[in-house]
């Protein structure tokens, strides 16, 4: 199973409470689904390769769907190194686009994906201002609390996005067809992760990506892939030591690996009690040693005590190590 794969496992098992319901759907129908109008109604294609993504959307549709008025079908075509993908068509898409607030009037005679948008003349509209979380709370167009920016980001990520594995890049490509969704798909990362994110645009279909690991592992939280995130950081933290390893030559064998293991060890303890508990929680010699480790993953105990700012000897610093590493298995 690919990295890209567990994160979207894990996200689709967080999928839990009727209030993430449409806010997932909305990020799934606005990065994926190609609508458009035959014989005066509405219908709609969803493709994807993969099947837990596509019967989470399918259970979600029946959730939504609750007189019945939804009907659709499924097929699946095979693709090389025994990979499939499901084409699942959608009719009477018209009960889900009201129900998640997105339309073109249906009115007016559109034919292509690109005529639909999200209603901008309610108060209830799903508009780029609307959705950040972060503005005014009094303002009365506010909408959607952060756990809804989480779920629309999720149903984006599911449905059009790759995470590569962390061994071999830092790389989140989210690629969609629609140019008008993709920039405000952008704009709302942009705004939760508070950074820029590029865009490659192709002739069928252009892509948002993100190279930079800490937006990465930000963008895992949000979705709710908090368990990849630890995995994905802990792989940083391997990577990063063993390219310092590298540059130690000089260096007996044995003891950088004992260094290694135990750093490593002991920086993925103090990051989880830092997203569960938050390092400034902790008592003064604590945070401080927790710091210290955090920012020199490369020096041995004797090391860290020649350099840290407070009266704590060698054997001080290992035993608030140790403390750190307690305190992260009780969480």
């Amino acid at each position: 199973m690919t990295f890209s794969h567990r994160v979207k496992n894990e996200v689709l098992a967080n999928l839990e409470t009727e209030g993430s319901v449409k806010a997932f759907l909305q990020g799934v129908v606005l990065s994926s689904f190609e609508v458009y109008k035959r014989y005066g109604s509405l219908h709609a294609n969803y493709i994807s390769e993969n099947v837990d993504v596509l019967s989470t959307v399918i259970r979600e549709l029946h959730r939504v769907d609750t007189n019945h008025k939804i009907t659709y079908s499924i097929y699946s075509k095979k693709l090389k190194k025994g990979r499939y993908r499901q084409y699942l068509h959608i009719d009477g898409v018209k009960v889900l686009l009201d129900y998640l607030e997105i339309t073109d009037g249906y009115d007016t005679p559109a034919q292509k994906k690109e005529d639909f948008s999200l209603k901008a003349n309610k108060d209830t509209a799903l508009t780029v201002e609307n959705l950040l979380p972060y503005i005014d709370e009094n303002n009365s167009n506010f909408i959607l609390e952060q756990s809804d920016i989480r779920h629309f980001l999720a149903g984006v990520i599911v449905s059009k996005g790759a995470v590569a594995d962390p061994q071999k890049a830092y790389h989140l490509e989210i690629s969609i067809k629609d140019k008008s969704s993709l920039l405000l798909i952008k704009s709302i990362i942009e705004s939760v992760l508070n950074c820029e994110v590029k865009v490659v645009y192709r002739k069928t279909r252009s892509s948002i990506y993100i190279k930079e690991k800490d937006a990465i592992a930000d963008m895992l939280s949000v979705i709710g892939a908090k368990k990849n995130r630890l995995l994905f950081e802990e792989i940083i933290v391997e990577k990063h030591m063993l390219n310092k390893v590298t540059r130690l030559c000089n260096c007996d064998n044995a003891n950088i690996k004992r260094v290694i293991e135990a750093s490593q060890r002991q920086i993925s303890a103090i990051k989880k009690i830092d997203e569960y508990i938050g390092l400034e929680n902790l008592d003064y010699k604590l945070k401080t040693v927790a710091e210290l480790r955090l920012s020199n993953p490369e020096l041995n105990l004797t090391e860290l005590s020649e350099i840290i700012n407070i009266d704590i000897t060698k054997s001080g610093i290992n035993h608030r190590l140790k403390k750190l590493e307690k305190l992260a298995e009780s969480i």
